[in-house]
C-alpha cells in the first residue's frame, strides 16, 4: 500500500497541511511491460525519485517510486484582506489614499485606492480587472518619486520554525516606467518583481521564508522605481502561508512470465490414453482450448492444443499438434485342422505395417506345416495388434486290402 506523508519544511503542525495526495496502490507488472505513475493535478511543483517533475513518469523496472509535492496553503493565509475585498482597511503605508485632482482620485503621486478598474481612479489609467475573478478589488497605486516609501504594510503571527510563502501579484496601470516592487520581511528583503509594460497583465512574486524564532513578522512592498512619469500599478492577492511538502510512494513489482512446456509435437495410437501436461504446477491458473482449467488435459482426437498458463497475473501459451494414429488389423483367420502333409500359408499383410512371427520371422506370411500355435504381431507406425491360430494335425489313416490275389470267374471274392 502507498505510505502518504504530509510535512512541512521547518516543523509545521500537520494539521495545516489537509490536502489529499496518493499515487494510488502498490502495483504488480510482468516482464517487458511498463506502467505510467501519475500524481493528482493542482500542486505547484512535483519531484519523483528519478528526478522527474512532471506530473507523471513511465517505469519499467521494479523498485520503489516517490513523489514530492508542494502546495502554497491558501486556506492558511495569514494576511489580512490580501484581496481588499474589504476595502484599503488592514495595511499600513507610506503612500496615502487619493484625495482626488484633474484625472480623477488619484491624480496625485504616492497615492492609492481600491478599485475594480484602475480607469475609474485615473482618466489615463489602463481598464482592466481584478487577478482573481476580473470583477473584484485591487490596490491601484500612483507610484512615488521618494525613495524607500513602503506602499503596503501589515504585521502577522507565524509559528516558529516554519517555511511561509510570500505571494502576490503584480500589473502595470500606464505602459511607460513600469514599477519594480520589492518584498521585504522585518526590512530583509527575499526578491523583487518588475511589471509588465503591457497594462493589466498580472505577474506573479513568489518566494519562500522560514519563520526560524520568529513569532511575528512585519511584511512589505516598496517601488524602487522613483519615476515621476508613469510608474503606475494595481497589486492583487497578496499572499502569506504556510508551505506544505506532500510525499507517497509506490511499489513496483516485476514477476517472469511462466514457461509451460507441452512437449514436442506427438503422435499416439487409438488405443492409447495420454495427458498434456504444461509442467508448470505452481501457476494460478490453466486455461484449455474448450475452456477447462484442469492442471492437465486428455485429447480425444487428433488437432492442435494448447494451454494458457498465468501466474501472478502473467499468462503465456504453448502449443501442440497431437496426431492419433489407427491400429493395424492382424487376421491370420481361425484355428484349423488340417490333414498330416496338408501345408497352410497365414498372411498377415496389411498396408504400410511391418511383422514379427512366433519365430522372430517378418515375412507378412508364415507357411504352416504342422501342428502348434502361431501368432504374428502387426506394427503399423509403432501401433500393435496381435493375432493367433491354432493349427491341429491329424494323422492320415491306414487302408489295407491284403495282398494280391487270383481268383476264379465264377468265385466271389469280399474286401
Amino acid at each position: 500500500l502507498p505510505i502518504v506523508v504530509a510535512t512541512l519544511f521547518g516543523g509545521l503542525a500537520s494539521g495545516q497541511c489537509v490536502s489529499t495526495f496518493d499515487l494510488g496502490s502498490d502495483t504488480s507488472l510482468c516482464a517487458g511491460q511498463s506502467v505510467t505513475l501519475t500524481a493528482p493535478a493542482g500542486f505547484q511543483s512535483y519531484l519523483w525519485t528519478t528526478g522527474s517533475t512532471g506530473t507523471a513518469i513511465s517505469v519499467s523496472t521494479a523498485g520503489t517510486y516517490g513523489c514530492t509535492v508542494t502546495e502554497i496553503g491558501a486556506g492558511n493565509n495569514v494576511i489580512t484582506n490580501g484581496d481588499f475585498s474589504a476595502g484599503a482597511t488592514g495595511f499600513t503605508s507610506d503612500y496615502v489614499p487619493g484625495t482626488g485632482g484633474a484625472y480623477g482620485l488619484l491624480s496625485l503621486q504616492s497615492t492609492y485606492a481600491v478599485s475594480t478598474s484602475p480607469s475609474l481612479v485615473h482618466n489615463n489609467f489602463a481598464s482592466f480587472g481584478d487577478h482573481t475573478t476580473g470583477s473584484g478589488n485591487m490596490l491601484v497605486v500612483n507610484g512615488s518619486d521618494i525613495v524607500g516609501q513602503t506602499i503596503w504594510c501589515q504585521t502577522v503571527s507565524v509559528l516558529p520554525n516554519t517555511t511561509y510563502a510570500f505571494s502576490a501579484w503584480l500589473a502595470s496601470a500606464v505602459s511607460s516606467s513600469p514599477a519594480q516592487l520589492s518584498f521585504t520581511v522585518d526590512g530583509v528583503s527575499i526578491g523583487n518583481l518588475n511589471a509588465s509594460s503591457t497594462t493589466g497583465l498580472w505577474l506573479n512574486f513568489y518566494n519562500l521564508w522560514n519563520s526560524g524564532a520568529s513569532t511575528t513578522v512585519t511584511l512589505c512592498i516598496t517601488n524602487l522605481n522613483t519615476a515621476q512619469s508613469g510608474n503606475d500599478f494595481a497589486i492583487d492577492d497578496i499572499l502569506f502561508t504556510p508551505y506544505c511538502t506532500y510525499t507517497d510512494e509506490v511499489l513496483v513489482t516485476y514477476f517472469a512470465y511462466p514457461e509451460p512446456d507441452l512437449g514436442p509435437d506427438t503422435t499416439y495410437c487409438e488405443d492409447v490414453t495420454i495427458a498434456l501436461d504444461p509442467q508448470w504446477p505452481s501457476a494460478d491458473a490453466f486455461a484449455w482450448q474448450d475452456g477447462s482449467a484442469a492442471a492437465s488435459f486428455t485429447p480425444a482426437a487428433s488437432g492442435i492444443y494448447w494451454v494458457d498458463v498465468t501466474e501472478n497475473g502473467c499468462t503465456t501459451r504453448d502449443s501442440i499438434l497431437v496426431t492419433e494414429l489407427p491400429l493395424p488389423v492382424a487376421n491370420i483367420g481361425p484355428d484349423l485342422q488340417r490333414c498330416a502333409g496338408d501345408v497352410e500359408v497365414l498372411n498377415a499383410a496389411y498396408p504400410g505395417s511391418t511383422y514379427m512371427w512366433h519365430d522372430g520371422s517378418t515375412a507378412p506370411t508364415w507357411t504352416v506345416t504342422d501342428a502348434g500355435t502361431y501368432w504374428v504381431t502387426v506394427d503399423l507406425a509403432g501401433c500393435l495388434d496381435r493375432d493367433t491360430v491354432i493349427f491341429t494335425y491329424y494323422p492320415l489313416p491306414v487302408v489295407d486290402l491284403g495282398a494280391d490275389t487270383t481268383i476264379c470267374e465264377a468265385d466271389d471274392l469280399l474286401f
